[in-house]
C-alpha cells in the first residue's frame, strides 16, 4: 500500500468534508450556504491529507488564525483543525505522515505557533504541542445554590437575537482576543458559519444569547440551552446549560453564571452545567460566583477537550 501525502483539490473538497464528519461519527450534509462558507473558511490550500490512491483516508488541515501571547502582543496563529484517519487505515503511521506535512507546511508559510482543542489530548504531546489552557466544569445544584448578593455593574446585560448576533459577538470575541492568551481571531467567513449554526437547531436546541455592554460597546457574551427532561409525559428535571463563553472584561465573567442561574432557578431546573476556560484572570470566575451554599457546586478539571500550542518549528 502506497500513501500519497498532499493538500486536496477543490473537486475534493466535498469528499474531504464527508471524510471529516465520518471520522467524528456524522454525516457530511450541508445545506447549499453551509457549503459555501466550509469552503470559506477551510480551503484546499488549508489541508494536508492521506490518500489511498483516490480515497481520502485521512485529513487535517489549519485555519490562519491570530491570537494574544504572554505580553500582549498578537501573532499568527495556524488553528490545526480536522484531524481524522480512516478506521480502515489506523495504526499505519498516517497521522504521523499527515502533522508533519502540515506543520512544515504552516511554518512555511510564516506561522510561529500552531494549537489545537485536544478531544483526545494524549496523542498531541509527540509532536511537541503542551497544554496551554485548560477547561474547567461546574455543576450547580440549584434547588441548594442560592445567590448570595446582587452585583453592581457599570454596564448593561441584555438578551441578543440571532439577527442581532453577527453585530455584537465578533466585538465581544475581538475584546476577549485582546485580553486573554490563545483565543483566535476570527474573520467575517468564520462569523456567518457560526451564525447559521445558531439557526440550524440540532439535537441541543436553539441557545439563548447574552451580551454585557458598556458605553454601547459588547465587552463579553454567554450562550446557553435549556433543557427540560419528560418521563411518561411529566416533567421530571432538567438542566442549563453554557454553551459558550467569552469576555475581554472581568466584570462580565462575574456575571454570567448569576444570571443564568436565575433563569434556573424561575424555570425550577435543578441542574445548570458551567464549563469555562482557565484563560489569564479565569480564577476571577471561580471567586466571583455568589453562591451562597458551597457544597451545590461540584468541580471537575477534565483532561481533554484543552488548548495545546506548540511554536511551528522543523522536525
Amino acid at each position: 500500500m502506497t500513501i500519497e501525502y498532499r493538500q486536496i483539490t477543490a473537486a475534493e473538497r466535498r469528499r474531504f468534508g464527508v471524510v471529516i464528519e465520518r471520522g467524528f461519527g456524522g454525516y457530511y450534509e450541508p445545506s447549499a450556504e453551509k457549503y459555501r462558507l466550509d469552503r470559506q473558511t477551510l480551503t484546499p490550500e488549508m489541508s494536508m491529507c492521506a490518500f489511498d490512491g483516490d480515497e481520502i483516508v485521512g485529513t487535517t488541515g489549519a485555519h490562519p488564525f491570530e491570537s494574544a501571547v504572554p505580553g500582549g502582543a498578537i501573532i499568527k496563529n495556524a488553528g490545526v483543525t480536522a484531524v481524522t484517519v480512516s478506521g480502515t487505515h489506523r495504526r499505519q503511521g498516517l497521522l504521523n505522515g499527515m502533522m508533519k506535512r502540515l506543520l512544515r507546511q504552516e511554518r512555511d508559510k510564516g506561522q510561529p505557533l500552531a494549537s489545537l482543542w485536544a478531544s483526545e489530548s494524549i496523542i498531541y504531546g509527540r509532536y511537541g504541542f503542551g497544554m496551554a489552557i485548560q477547561h474547567e466544569a461546574y455543576k450547580i445544584d440549584t434547588r441548594k445554590a442560592a445567590l448570595r448578593d446582587v452585583l453592581e455593574i457599570p454596564g448593561k446585560i441584555r438578551f441578543v437575537d440571532t439577527d442581532d448576533a453577527l453585530k455584537v459577538v465578533p466585538d465581544a470575541w475581538e475584546a476577549a482576543v485582546n485580553n486573554h492568551v490563545g483565543i483566535p481571531r476570527k474573520d467575517e467567513a468564520h462569523w456567518n458559519r457560526w451564525v447559521l449554526g445558531l439557526r440550524d437547531r440540532g439535537e441541543g436546541g436553539k441557545p439563548w444569547l447574552v451580551s454585557y455592554e458598556e458605553d454601547g460597546k459588547a465587552l463579553g457574551f454567554a450562550m446557553y440551552l435549556v433543557k427540560e427532561l419528560h418521563v411518561f409525559g411529566e416533567k421530571s428535571h432538567g438542566l442549563i446549560r453554557i454553551r459558550s463563553f467569552r469576555s475581554g472584561v472581568v466584570v462580565s465573567n462575574s456575571l454570567a453564571v448569576p444570571m443564568v442561574l436565575d433563569v434556573c432557578r424561575r424555570r425550577k431546573l435543578p441542574t445548570l452545567r458551567y464549563r469555562l476556560l482557565r484563560w489569564r484572570r479565569s480564577i476571577w470566575v471561580v471567586r466571583s460566583l455568589p453562591i451562597s451554599n458551597g457544597q451545590a457546586v461540584w468541580k471537575k478539571t477534565p483532561s481533554d477537550r484543552s488548548l495545546w500550542q506548540m511554536p511551528c518549528l522543523p522536525r
